[in-house]
């Protein structure tokens, strides 16, 4: 038999369940420092891969549901590694983005990049869809709206494209779908 306080049952309540339903020892669920190369392969990996489903979302048409799935790898980084790791693969990805497709494509990648780190974040400490979504309100809408109002006030050509461009996309929809019948 194992002293009281020791053996068996002091490793177990010395352990945390991960998401997957592992346990691991508490000591390394917090590490610190630089990533280790596992996790930033795996960041910069799925950060690519949040980049391709982005740029596949943006060239084929009505294939909007991509942007959702572009989150999910950005997600899964969150989820089983630090926010260190996150930043990584979408300043990879973003990097990459901008070579690729410019300005927009980066803010696209950039998007994903959040909401997944906050799906991320949501799945690791278990919280619902809920709270999930009032962090994400709270937290994340303020500052994306502030820097939108911002620029789009700062730079009036950009402002003119942007509304043109909205006004070009509704009006091609608004065609396809009378011409469906719809």
């Amino acid at each position: 038999s194992s002293p009281p306080g020791g053996g068996a049952q002091a490793a177990w309540k010395a352990s945390v369940m991960d998401p997957i339903g592992v346990a691991r020892p508490a000591a390394a669920t917090r590490r610190r420092g630089r990533l280790s190369a596992p996790e930033l392969a795996e960041a910069v990996v799925l950060g690519d891969l949040t980049l391709v489903l982005c740029l596949v979302a943006h060239l084929v048409p009505l294939a909007g549901i991509l942007f959702a799935a572009a989150v999910v790898p950005m997600a899964a980084v969150a989820a089983r590694h630090r926010v260190r790791a996150v930043i990584a693969g979408g300043l990879a990805a973003s990097v990459l983005a901008f070579l690729v497709g410019g300005t927009g494509f980066v803010t696209s990648v950039a998007s994903c990049t959040i909401l997944g780190a906050l799906v991320g974040l949501a799945t690791r400490r278990s919280w619902g869809i809920g709270r999930t979504v009032l962090v994400g309100v709270v937290v994340l809408w303020p500052p994306a709206a502030s820097l939108a109002v911002g620029t789009l006030y700062v730079l009036g050509d950009l402002r003119r494209l942007l509304l043109a461009q909205v006004t070009n996309s509704w009006s091609g929809t608004s065609r396809t779908l009378r011409d469906l019948g719809v």
